[in-house]
């Protein structure tokens, strides 16, 4: 259905064609905001809008993340705590299993939208959660920048895993990049 509720029909001009959405977002985009709307086989209100906001608030914030962690990572390879100490990082990866695990029980009972869901809000808790409040800890020097710069990797890479069924493209770009 169109933005208004009407069904889509040339007569009525209302018709999206989807290659120029995909030319113009990309077909990760799309797909991510097919998945999230609602549940598969229920009527979709479709705007082009809405594309362009889901790769602003999803995409581009997780792409601004991975950005981040090249800036201050700058090609170093960094070992991944086994348990890190400081409160941040123990935090994002508790929270990064909680999103892990709801998302595969979401997925094993089919409800992708809520899976779907559930990894866009993560995206936005790491970038106003995590990043904003260990810029310091990145810009620092020595143990406990490579602690942050490690648990951030980690959590990318199991991130870009988490939004492989959904964003197969953009999943595998995050994950070459992250690593």
């Amino acid at each position: 259905l169109d933005a208004q509720g009407q069904k889509m029909s040339k007569s009525r001009g209302n018709v999206v064609d989807p290659w120029s959405v995909v030319n113009e977002f990309g077909a990760d985009p799309l797909r991510f905001l097919l998945y999230s709307v609602n549940q598969p086989g229920e009527y979709k209100l479709f705007d082009a809008k809405q594309v362009g906001d889901i790769t602003r608030k999803t995409f581009l914030i997780l792409w601004n993340v991975l950005s981040f962690r090249e800036l201050f990572a700058k090609g170093e390879v960094v070992a991944s705590p086994s348990e890190p100490s400081h409160i941040m990082d123990r935090w994002l990866l508790a929270r990064l299993e909680d999103v892990r695990r709801r998302v595969t029980e979401s997925l094993d009972r089919y409800a992708i939208t809520d899976a779907s869901r559930l990894l866009a809000d993560f995206v936005t808790e790491l970038s106003t959660w995590y990043v904003r409040r260990s810029r310091s800890r990145f810009k620092s020097e020595g143990n406990e920048r490579d602690e942050a710069i490690a648990t951030l990797t980690s959590v990318l890479q199991t991130t870009a895993k988490l939004f492989a069924p959904f964003t197969p493209l953009f999943a595998e770009l995050v994950y070459e990049q992250s690593g």
